[in-house]
């Protein structure tokens, strides 16, 4: 109950704390992580959002302000957790990393995922990035 009251940095000290006693689970962190988010709290927050079982739309849009551009911020997670209907402008944070440890072909795939449920401007511009990469 200590992060509806607004004490976010005490939610971030007891997160630390559950970390260290190795007791952080799902719960734990889905109770601090907005906490973690509006401390920048980077790796705190990273390490909490891999507990997350489904993550929400709003924890996902947490992760790609706070961690998204970050070269340090794992490229999987990034990729397994693109957000809907963005694809296009999140693929395209991520698509120079993808191509330079996986392969372009990894960002055609990535794309090809997106555009089976694009629509509108996200398609056009997925179709468009596709271009780019399917060489």
């Amino acid at each position: 109950a200590v992060v509806p009251l607004g004490k976010d940095a005490l939610a971030c000290q007891l997160w630390t704390h559950a970390m260290n006693q190795s007791v952080a689970q799902h719960a734990t962190a889905r109770a601090v992580i907005g906490s973690l988010y509006i401390q920048g709290k980077v790796d705190d927050f990273l390490w909490a959002y891999r507990l997350l079982k489904s993550p929400t739309s709003l924890e996902k849009d947490m992760l790609w302000h706070l961690a998204g551009a970050l070269t340090s911020t794992s490229l999987q997670l990034l990729m397994e957790n693109v957000r809907r209907p963005y694809e296009a402008d999140d693929i395209r944070v991520i698509a120079d990393r993808i191509v330079s440890r996986k392969g372009s072909l990894a960002v055609v795939d990535l794309i090809d995922s997106a555009l089976q449920s694009a629509s509108g401007r996200n398609e056009r511009e997925l179709k468009r990035m596709r271009k780019n990469y399917d060489k």
